[in-house]
């Protein structure tokens, strides 16, 4: 949640709550760390 409001809301005002618009950007930075973890796993395992 926390990730959400520092990403959307500007600092020293207030900002308008969206579950949905928090889900969208939870899911979207959830897919581009499993994305760099995959990119990563498979660059190192063809280095071995």
């Amino acid at each position: 949640m926390l990730l959400y409001l520092i990403s959307t809301f500007p600092i020293g005002q207030d900002g308008d709550f969206s579950e949905v618009q928090a889900v969208t950007i939870f899911n979207a930075k959830l897919a581009n760390n499993i994305g760099n973890l995959l990119n990563r796993f498979l660059v190192l395992s063809l280095k071995i």
